[in-house]
Protein backbone atom coordinates (compact mmCIF):
# COMPACT_ATOMS: atom_id res chain seq x y z
CA UNK A 1 0.00 0.00 0.00
CA UNK A 2 1.44 3.48 -0.85
CA UNK A 3 0.85 6.77 0.55
CA UNK A 4 2.05 10.19 -0.36
CA UNK A 5 3.29 12.93 1.99
CA UNK A 6 4.35 16.45 1.41
CA UNK A 7 7.10 18.35 3.74
CA UNK A 8 8.05 21.84 3.90
CA UNK A 9 12.22 22.44 3.83
CA UNK A 10 14.58 24.78 3.93
CA UNK A 11 17.04 24.03 1.11
CA UNK A 12 20.42 23.06 1.72
CA UNK A 13 22.35 24.57 -1.25
CA UNK A 14 20.69 28.01 -1.85
CA UNK A 15 18.43 28.32 1.40
CA UNK A 16 14.98 28.78 -0.65
CA UNK A 17 11.74 27.20 0.91
CA UNK A 18 11.16 24.19 -0.86
CA UNK A 19 8.10 21.21 -1.42
CA UNK A 20 9.40 17.93 -0.27
CA UNK A 21 6.39 15.07 -2.23
CA UNK A 22 7.35 11.89 -1.02
CA UNK A 23 5.58 8.44 -2.15
CA UNK A 24 5.70 5.81 0.38
CA UNK A 25 5.37 2.49 0.46
CA UNK A 26 4.20 0.20 3.48
CA UNK A 27 5.80 -2.20 5.25
CA UNK A 28 4.36 -5.14 6.13
CA UNK A 29 6.46 -5.59 9.01
CA UNK A 30 5.86 -3.47 12.13
CA UNK A 31 9.33 -3.70 12.86
CA UNK A 32 10.67 -2.14 9.88
CA UNK A 33 10.36 1.65 8.30
CA UNK A 34 8.15 2.57 5.22
CA UNK A 35 10.30 2.29 2.01
CA UNK A 36 10.59 5.52 0.05
CA UNK A 37 9.17 4.99 -3.36
CA UNK A 38 9.61 8.41 -5.18
CA UNK A 39 11.06 11.51 -4.24
CA UNK A 40 10.29 14.84 -5.57
CA UNK A 41 11.61 18.59 -4.67
CA UNK A 42 9.97 21.56 -5.99
CA UNK A 43 13.33 23.45 -6.63
CA UNK A 44 14.88 20.32 -8.80
CA UNK A 45 13.86 16.80 -8.90
CA UNK A 46 17.46 15.56 -10.14
CA UNK A 47 18.64 16.49 -6.41
CA UNK A 48 19.12 13.30 -4.04
CA UNK A 49 21.00 15.23 -1.56
CA UNK A 50 17.56 15.81 0.31
CA UNK A 51 16.26 12.26 -0.70
CA UNK A 52 18.39 10.53 1.86
CA UNK A 53 16.67 12.67 5.31
CA UNK A 54 13.81 9.96 3.78
CA UNK A 55 15.43 6.60 3.80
Amino acid sequence: MEYTETFQYQCPVDASKVIHTVTFVRSTDPRFDDSVETFKCTRDSKCVKCSVNYR
